[in-house]
C-alpha cells in the first residue's frame, strides 16, 4: 500500500501516468527530503535553495520551514514553489521546532538537514547516497565542510 501512494505521488509530482515504468524506476531509488529551516535568512535563502536544486542526486524533495521570519524570507523562498518546493510558514518557535515540522511534512525515506545560511555541493547527497547504498541505513552520514566567506564557487 504505502509503494501505490509513493508512485502516485512520484506520478503527480513528476506528470508522468500511474502506469509508466519511469514511476516504477524513480521508486526504486530512495527519496531524500531536503530539510531547511529558516528565520530571518533573506540573504542566504535563496542560495541555498538554489544548490539543493543542483544536486546531482535527482530523487529529492525540498522543505523549506520559514519560522515566523520578520524579513523578506518567506516572500523569497516562496518564489520557488512552482519548482516543486514545499514552503511551509509557522509563527516563531525556534529552529528545533521548524526541523520537526520539516520532518512531518518529509515524505523522504533519508532525510538532508540544511541551515538556511549554508550551500550543498552539488555531489554531497549523490556521494553520500553511495555509501548508504553500500553499508546500509544503520549508520548516520555526514560529509566534510567548508566555509567561504566571499565566493561559494
Amino acid at each position: 500500500m504505502a509503494s501505490d501512494w509513493r508512485r502516485a505521488t512520484w506520478c503527480k509530482k513528476y506528470r508522468i501516468p500511474d502506469n509508466c515504468k519511469e514511476a516504477i524506476e524513480i521508486m526504486s531509488v530512495p527519496l531524500v527530503t531536503i530539510i531547511i529551516p529558516c528565520y530571518n535568512a533573506e540573504l542566504y535563502i535563496q542560495a541555498t535553495i538554489e544548490s539543493a536544486l543542483k544536486q546531482a542526486y535527482e530523487n529529492t524533495e525540498i522543505v523549506v520551514i520559514d519560522d515566523g521570519s520578520t524579513d523578506n524570507t518567506f516572500e523569497l523562498a516562496s518564489r520557488y514553489r512552482d519548482r516543486g518546493i514545499i514552503i511551509l510558514h509557522q509563527e516563531n518557535k525556534g529552529g528545533s521546532a521548524a526541523r520537526n515540522k520539516g520532518i512531518e511534512a518529509a515524505t523522504g525515506e533519508w532525510l538532508q538537514f540544511l541551515d538556511a545560511d549554508d550551500i550543498l555541493h552539488p555531489q554531497k547527497i549523490a556521494l553520500q547516497m553511495q555509501r548508504a547504498e553500500r553499508n546500509g541505513p544503520d549508520y548516520i552520514y555526514s560529509g566534510d565542510w567548508r566555509r567561504f566567506t566571499k565566493d561559494i564557487d
